[in-house]
């Protein structure tokens, strides 16, 4: 693919809820794709008529092939462990006469987002096509960008380290929508937190959006989640339990192989972690239905009937607790044996 020339004609943001198409020549600044057929092309401009002076951050693409819906959210890491979740809008797609597809998206940032953006030293951009890198030059072009009044969010550190408790509860006592509204508003603040802190808020975020129906955003708030303990080495039952809700999650949206993936770090983590607890029988369970919806019934049963010795000793007394597996049990069962 030829190099198109780095100073672009793109579109921008306008007032408001309104979207139009205003010309304007501005500098662009090539990203790390690692394809050498994909070329994204990074543009940062004032918003026009922002009253918070919000900035709009432009992506051109170049790609053999059109790749990017109309809207999607895209999870941006800043320093390994910490993550913004940015709204992007697909301004334009085009097919050029040599076959390439151009496409240009346009997300807006708001002096206080823009802060963590500029002062982070690693930048990635977890694109629909796959992880996008800013490189030193595309970092100290956005630090160019930032205007010197902005300043970060106030945090309140107790505030934040009790709200990904309250939000599971919520999520799962019928205030989902609720819950949801509240974490959806409170996760640009927790691209300061600790690692602990944002593995455990984005593992709520991904239950509020579950509860709700929305699984491919469910999707996002766990993968953010698992990503942070990846980068941060933070280990423990929580990670497990959320590799494990991403694998539910992945089963039920038919990404078997990503699912498959996920389950199979769930249960590595909890069989160390927890091998007599309730969690790793849950994921016994899951892995065991994941498989029953790939039509492998015998391996299906293997992994139920593992689930039931470690849940029953678990559950102890609990037959309500019990009941729903010894249910999936008894159908996997019947489907094994072909009844």
């Amino acid at each position: 693919m030829g190099m198109p020339k780095l100073c672009l004609f793109v579109a921008l943001f306008l007032v408001g809820s309104r979207l139009a198409t205003a010309q304007t020549q501005t500098k662009g600044i090539q990203l790390n794709t690692g394809n050498s057929s994909h070329l994204v092309v990074l543009a940062i401009q004032p918003l026009p008529d922002s009253a918070n002076k919000d900035l709009a951050l432009v992506l051109v693409s170049l790609a053999p092939q059109c790749v990017f819906p109309e809207r999607f959210e895209l999870p941006v890491q800043l320093d390994g462990t910490a993550f913004q979740l940015k709204r992007m809008i697909r301004l334009t797609q085009e097919q050029l006469s040599n076959g390439v597809c151009s496409e240009s998206l346009v997300s807006a940032y708001t002096p206080s987002e823009f802060c963590y953006l500029t002062a982070a030293s690693s930048v990635v951009m977890h694109l629909p096509s796959g992880p996008v890198q800013w490189t030193p030059e595309a970092i100290g072009y956005a630090s160019s960008m930032k205007q010197p009044e902005a300043a970060p969010y106030q945090v309140r550190a107790e505030e934040t380290r009790e709200a990904s408790v309250q939000l599971m509860l919520m999520a799962r006592s019928g205030e989902a929508p609720k819950a949801r509204d509240l974490a959806e508003a409170m996760a640009p603040v927790f691209v300061s937190r600790p690692a602990g802190e944002g593995i455990a808020f984005f593992a709520a975020l991904g239950l509020a959006r579950r509860e709700t129906k929305d699984l491919p955003a469910a999707a996002i708030a766990y993968e953010v989640a698992t990503m942070i303990a990846d980068a941060s080495s933070y280990s423990g039952g929580v990670v497990g339990v959320t590799y494990d809700n991403l694998a539910t999650v992945r089963r039920l949206l038919r990404q078997f192989e990503g699912a498959s993936v996920a389950s199979d770090r769930a249960l590595a983590i909890l069989s160390a972690t927890d091998p007599a607890g309730w969690n790793y029988g849950g994921a016994l369970n899951n892995r065991a239905l994941l498989l029953a919806d790939q039509n492998q019934p015998i391996a299906a049963l293997e992994y139920s009937d593992r689930a039931l010795v470690v849940l029953r000793q678990a559950f102890k007394n609990d037959t309500a607790a019990l009941a729903p597996f010894l249910d999936d049990n008894q159908q996997l069962r019947d489907k094994a044996e072909g009844r």
